[in-house]
């Protein structure tokens, strides 16, 4: 097939974006990315890239064609300016493409879901069939995290979800908890279930003491890993709080990634004075987030307790399986349920911290045995309920039907993967 793949994020930014495509290009099939400037999470652009600079590119046999955007600098306004430039600038492409120039269209939108109206445009104008991956419910998300009240902005924000996705003709969906919140703004859609997949390089990975060492963890010290984005939707101010409640010298908790939120994070454990608790490693390459998980003894995956993240399995959460570690929930909905059904861990409500805290202490408390069986029990689940093989084979099959003119019924459908439930 010959697939346009449309996204406001790509490499070298760090998405599955990136998996999704290099996969589709191992499979045989010709991919396009129609994608902006890479910038974040930092919001500036990447060195070598710019509004003149490296606007054609490849990526793992695919070509890579960028839309000049603004970047989303440090506040809000820039962000939305950033989201705005994305959509004027890719729809205007798409604009020019010719008619059947690509089978198919596939999308994907980390956030936010505006992202799929420049594919809107090129499957309009192409006379093909369009795939919409929202991986982050909208408008939902926007309103718990910017806590929005103002009723007009709310329904201003619902109407223009509604609008895209009456557009698409297929929902790709992450958690089929995403399908009701869908539902009672836009009825009637037609949906795939399409789970992250684990990486082929989220294995188990022994206790590497001299990379514990130069992080300066004793062997004594309980290691809880956290990897990933730190931003608002992140809830890390619960963990800051758990650790504060615990108030287990035993206890170290290892960040290893960036994100908006963490100077404030920062900022916070020094006023606190829990300094010795933390340690921020920042952006490491996605290969080497195992490393790093491999040398703590637990995960920890937190999410805001808003009713917006009850159906949010976030990318973290495969990573932790895939790398065979126990896990500390500090989450509700899918991720909690998966947590459970896997048997790989601790679970505790996201709006009560002092539970989190008890669970840190009775992780830490574990015998290494014990610890082992979560292990174990993580490793088991990710391989037979995220496996790359069965997902791919399952979105490969739903471009395919795509491609040739064929839609699933007209009632609501999930194909693919099933969340093990």
């Amino acid at each position: 097939m010959r697939i346009l793949f449309v996204s406001q994020y790509f490499y070298p930014e760090n998405f599955s974006n990136n998996k999704i495509v290099s996969k589709l290009v191992e499979r045989g099939h010709e991919v396009e990315v129609i994608t902006g400037i890479p910038n974040y999470p930092a919001g500036k652009f990447f060195d070598g890239y710019g509004l003149f600079k490296r606007r054609k590119d490849t990526y793992n046999g695919a070509t890579v064609r960028r839309v000049p955007i603004l970047p989303r600098g440090q506040r809000s306004l820039f962000l939305l300016a950033n989201y705005a430039s994305f959509v004027l600038s890719a729809s205007l492409r798409c604009l020019f493409l010719r008619r059947r120039a690509f089978d198919v269209v596939f999308s994907s939108a980390p956030s936010p879901a505006t992202i799929a109206v420049p594919a809107i445009v090129a499957a309009k104008r192409m006379g093909v069939r369009h795939a919409f991956l929202l991986q982050d419910l909208w408008p939902q998300t926007p309103i718990a995290i910017l806590k929005l009240k103002n009723r007009s902005v709310i329904r201003l924000l619902t109407a223009a979800c509604k609008q895209i996705y009456e557009r698409v003709d297929v929902m790709v969906v992450p958690s089929r908890a995403f399908i009701p919140e869908i539902e009672a703004i836009a009825p009637g859609l037609r949906y795939f279930y399409f789970p992250n997949s684990i990486e082929d390089f989220h294995r188990p990975q022994a206790k590497n003491p001299a990379l514990r060492g130069e992080l300066g963890l004793g062997e004594s010290d309980f290691v809880i890993g956290f990897a990933g984005n730190m931003g608002e939707a992140q809830n890390i101010d619960a963990i800051i709080d758990a650790v504060k409640i615990a108030s287990d010298p035993r206890i170290k908790i290892l960040m290893v990634g960036d994100g908006r939120h963490r100077k404030a994070l920062e900022a916070r454990i020094a006023t606190l004075g829990l300094q010795s608790h933390f340690r921020f490693v920042g952006s490491v390459p996605p290969e080497d987030v195992p490393r790093y998980l491999g040398s703590a003894d637990a995960t920890i995956l937190t999410l805001a307790s808003d009713a917006a993240f009850v159906g949010v399995i976030p990318f973290r959460l495969q990573t932790y399986l895939g790398c065979g570690k126990p896990i500390l929930g500090h989450v509700s909905g899918e991720s909690a349920s998966i947590i459970a059904e896997a048997q790989c861990g601790l679970v505790s409500d996201p709006s009560d911290n002092a539970a989190l805290a008890a669970n840190l202490v009775k992780m830490a408390s574990l015998r290494e045995d014990e610890l082992e069986q979560f292990g174990l029990a993580a490793r088991s689940y990710a391989v037979n309920e995220f496996s790359e093989a069965r997902i791919f084979d399952g979105i490969e099959k739903l471009l395919a039907e795509l491609a040739a003119n064929e839609l699933p019924p007209e009632s609501t459908s999930v194909a693919g993967a099933h969340p093990g439930r």
